[in-house]
């Protein structure tokens, strides 16, 4: 429901970008605490001291973009966590010319369903079986990107809303503050699995499936035609006509010298 209410959420092309998505919260939404969440306040009457319950609707206190990237964190880990991969079947047949396996969607699928040895594995993202880290996502703009991003917006604000120019930039520069705490720290994570990245130059070849090619990811892929093999066979797994359109410009921007394309 908060995302609804914050986001332009018109159909599934908004998931489908959704760490990307989660920095364009419009100003006019941060203005109006469109992702404020209404509850039944408790009061105290000071003279019974008796607690009463409000029965008027009313913004939660102190609700704001950082309690809204924390409910959708802990959402997505519900929803990541209630999926059931015993119940899944294979759909693709693995290589056995032990190869090593980035996950980057949280689950054991790859243990579990295709009983890949779990050392070969690396949950670079995180892990939900493991309950004390937390689950990497976000989206890929900094602060001053997101300051840039709001001021522009500014320009479409009426001045009846915000006519002191010193509020609005104060404003401004809280909601940014708040929406870069949740950017996804790629270079952190490559940096943390240096060891892993640093140990590919004998890869000849990389194979791609289910990977989003989001903004956010594309220094993973940078990093690794950085480090296999120059000659390295690239094998992209496809999906819909957007996905084919898609590798094809990273193949062409990239320069990648082989590649082939599979349908699954």
């Amino acid at each position: 429901r908060k995302l609804h209410l914050t986001y332009n959420i018109t159909g599934p092309k908004w998931w489908n970008g959704f760490e990307s998505n989660l920095a364009e919260i419009s100003l006019k939404a941060v203005l109006h605490r469109s992702y404020e969440e209404c509850f039944l306040l408790e009061t105290i009457d000071v003279a019974s001291k008796e607690k009463e319950v409000v029965n008027t609707v009313m913004p939660e206190i102190g609700y704001d973009i950082s309690r809204l990237m924390l409910d959708i964190q802990c959402s997505i880990w519900e929803f990541i966590h209630g999926l059931d991969v015993h119940s899944a079947i294979p759909i693709v047949l693995f290589p056995d010319d032990n190869p090593v396996y980035l996950n980057f969607n949280y689950t054991a699928t790859l243990e579990t369903v295709y009983a890949i040895d779990p050392s070969k594995v690396f949950h670079i993202h995180g892990d939900v079986r493991n309950v004390e880290n937390d689950l990497v996502f976000g989206h890929g703009k900094n602060y001053d990107e997101l300051v840039s991003k709001f001021s522009m917006e500014s320009n479409d604000i009426s001045s009846d809303l915000y006519d002191d120019p010193g509020e609005m930039k104060d404003l401004i520069s809280d909601a940014s503050r708040q929406l870069a705490s949740a950017r996804k720290c790629t270079e952190d994570i490559i940096r943390k699995n240096h060891n892993l990245f640093a140990n590919l130059s004998s890869v000849q070849t990389v194979c791609s499936m289910g990977f989003s090619f989001s903004d956010v990811d594309l220094p993973y892929i940078d990093l690794l035609a950085e480090k296999v093999s120059p000659n390295a066979l690239w094998k992209f797994g496809w999906h819909t006509d957007s996905d084919m359109h898609t590798m094809k410009a990273l193949v062409r921007d990239r320069g990648l010298r082989r590649v082939e394309y599979f349908y699954f």
